[in-house]
């Protein structure tokens, strides 16, 4: 009978955590995205600008998303959680698009390589930060 309420408590710590993994992902987006508008600075403003528009396209796509898929999460209806990511995952690459095509529009002077290399940072490298929180969790010490 022990094992039931451990069952329990492993499956609750679960459902908590996945939203605390994505605010862990956005918040290192915001900071890769804080950390190349510094790289970049030195290089002009096109560098400065074209960081600048990658790095929100993305953070903006991914925390819109994120709201999207986690807005009223019940990890109940797994089904439910499934038809979200996809409908995210419409919206975003939507917004993706759309934010690259008013940067380009309103801005003369961005660098491309500048613009699709921060997007793929700011997407990317957070993945590979480790949060500790999370594992502390889903081991039953946090």
């Amino acid at each position: 009978m022990q094992a039931e309420p451990e069952l329990k408590t492993r499956k609750k710590n679960a459902m908590l955590s996945q939203p605390r993994q994505i605010q862990h992902l956005l918040r290192w987006q915001g900071i890769i995205g804080v950390i190349l508008l510094l790289l970049a600075a030195p290089f002009g403003l096109p560098a400065l600008v074209s960081a600048g528009a990658g790095s929100a396209a993305c953070l903006l796509a991914n925390a819109v998303a994120a709201f999207w898929v986690f807005r009223s999460y019940r990890a109940q209806q797994p089904g439910a959680l499934v038809l979200r990511f996809y409908g995210a995952e419409i919206v975003k690459i939507t917004l993706i698009l759309a934010l690259f095509v008013i940067a380009y529009a309103v801005f003369d002077d961005l660098v491309l390589p500048i613009v699709l290399g921060s997007y793929l940072a700011v997407q990317t490298l957070p993945a590979l930060m480790p949060d500790r929180r999370s594992d502390r969790t889903m081991s039953g010490q946090g």
